[in-house]
């Protein structure tokens, strides 16, 4: 059986407040890459981005608008990105 690495993408959209985030938009799905796989994705007006567990998974912003996301190790993580002015 081949190892992989599964990552829960949560894309969010809008802004935080005093109150706490208010998002106006939020999608999610989930990702499934080999060990030592790196995928590419599109995300139009990314502004920020996390992964919760860097141990599993690297992830950078590598142009506008595009992330990568590199398998380190078998595990789960979720990635967390921001796009627009969210905070």
């Amino acid at each position: 059986m081949r190892s992989s690495t599964r990552l829960l993408c949560t894309l969010l959209a809008g802004s935080a407040g005093a109150g706490g985030p208010a998002w106006a938009d939020e999608q999610s799905f989930a990702l499934t890459l080999g060990l030592g796989a790196q995928k590419s994705i599109a995300v139009p007006g990314v502004s920020r981005i996390q992964i919760l567990d860097p141990s599993i998974a690297d992830v950078k912003v590598i142009e506008s608008g595009r992330i990568a996301i590199l398998a380190r190790k078998e595990g789960r993580t979720t990635l967390l990105v921001w796009k627009g002015s969210g905070q």
